[in-house]
């Protein structure tokens, strides 16, 4: 803005009024009603135009000036110089969630039951902190959220880092600490160690660079199960991630790297077989101690080794075969049968064998006396310490074996055809047999 440098230059104003007016004789704005001039309004911002142009014309006219150093006039909320910034004073660390958890855990530990609702995120603020269930051999992503104060700080530049377990590092550089709430998302400098651990995964936060460095509080810690993979529940059995089962699973293979030593650990920490145990209601209740029979046994091998995230096992039956053989099988009913009327040795024209069923079924019996349609076992194939694909059958109640006639050898003593009576039982067909088919095992 300009301005007339006083003292003020009378002939200057008279010579600049003079041709300000002449120039702008067709406004009437500028007239009275008896054609005298009206002053320009020192204030009226529709002036300003010709304010200027008179300034214009008195310096045209001799006139001397100055610079105001001024523009359009400030409003009284825009001061000529910024208010003052305060440093740093603190940095309150709000949450920490995790953003490449398997989002599955539920809250639920009063028995071995499918039940509860998914821990809620964030999964770390200053008055709860939740579970997580985590992937080996991959980064940790998480979105951290704090309150840098006071209201008027200062911004200021540095490096946002979080240092957890095992030398993993969370790190932006080059952050801008300003006032007010802050989400960054940061991913691990470091994958997950490749086993299953029960990790207490504490994160040291601070800024470095800044006024003030350390957060409040200083960290976040969150219990964290990792697993081989991400758990499944697509088997048609329950298999749902509850807390209470997670945890056992995890805690009872911590530190292991190889699939095949968490299935042994499975298979050798859980209910004993029993030939008489009723039908698994809910087959998580074994790893409580509960017995069973071969079949519900090995199905839970399979859920405690999905749990885990390992996908590559089945459930498979093993039925014997005349002449010391095995048959391996998906389906619980693919026992050995034979139709009496045309079994080799055959049977007597009247016979009663065929009273209630037309075939007989080849039967093991074990080495406890007890009489079997088949010996389950989980199969699983995964690579073995030295990286090379290794199967093994996990026999449900009995060792562990490399084949099925290894597992077939070990838990049969004698084979027999039998057939059904009128109530619902087996017999022993010793006529014409043979009886037994085949004696495995002395």
């Amino acid at each position: 803005m300009r301005r007339a440098t006083k003292p003020l230059n009378e002939a200057a104003i008279d010579c600049a009024n003079q041709k300000f007016y002449a120039l702008n004789a067709t406004d009437p704005t500028l007239f009275d009603s008896a054609g005298n001039w009206v002053p320009l309004s020192a204030t009226d911002p529709a002036q300003a135009d010709y304010r200027s142009q008179w300034m214009d014309l008195y310096e045209e006219c001799g006139g001397d000036v100055e610079d105001t150093g001024g523009g359009k006039k400030k409003d009284p909320c825009d001061p000529v110089n910024p208010c003052p910034c305060s440093p740093i004073t603190s940095i309150q660390l709000l949450s920490v969630e995790f953003l490449s958890d398997h989002k599955l855990l539920l809250d639920y530990t009063a028995d071995w039951e499918s039940g509860g609702a998914r821990f809620p995120k964030p999964e770390w603020t200053p008055a709860a902190q939740h579970p997580v269930s985590h992937s080996m051999d991959q980064q940790v992503e998480v979105k951290v959220t704090f309150e840098v104060e006071p209201a008027n700080a200062c911004p200021e530049t540095g490096t946002l880092r979080g240092e957890g377990p095992d030398g993993i590092i969370f790190e932006k550089s080059g952050y801008t600490f300003s006032a007010g709430r802050h989400e960054v998302s940061l991913s691990s400098s470091a994958k997950l160690a490749k086993k299953v651990r029960v990790l207490d995964f504490q994160i040291d936060w601070k800024a470095d660079g800044v006024s003030v460095s350390s957060f409040s509080p200083s960290s976040s810690s969150n219990r964290m199960f990792v697993t081989y993979d991400t758990p499944y529940n697509d088997t048609g059995l329950d298999n749902e991630v509850t807390l209470k089962r997670l945890e056992w699973v995890c805690t009872l293979c911590d530190g292991d790297s190889n699939g095949h030593d968490s299935v042994k650990k499975i298979h050798d920490s859980t209910g004993s077989f029993d030939l008489s145990a009723p039908i698994a209601a809910n087959h998580w209740d074994i790893a409580g101690g509960t017995t069973a029979q071969c079949m519900d046994l090995s199905k839970f091998y399979m859920l405690g080794t999905e749990m885990l995230g390992l996908r590559t096992g089945e459930v498979v039956f093993l039925y014997p075969k005349a002449g010391k053989g095995t048959k391996e099988s998906t389906s619980g009913s693919d026992v050995e049968r034979r139709p009496i009327a045309s079994s080799t040795p055959g049977h007597a024209s009247s016979t009663a064998h065929d009273d209630v069923n037309p075939n007989e079924e080849l039967l093991l019996e074990d080495f406890n006396g007890g009489w079997n349609n088949f010996e389950a076992c989980f199969k699983f194939t995964h690579p073995d310490s030295s990286g090379t694909s290794t199967t093994r059958y996990y026999a449900g109640g009995a060792d562990i074996y490399d084949t099925a006639p290894e597992v077939m050898n070990s838990v049969c003593r004698v084979t027999h055809w039998t057939f059904e009576g009128s109530g619902g039982g087996w017999s022993i067909c010793t006529t014409p047999g043979p009886s037994p088919v085949d004696q495995w095992s002395p």
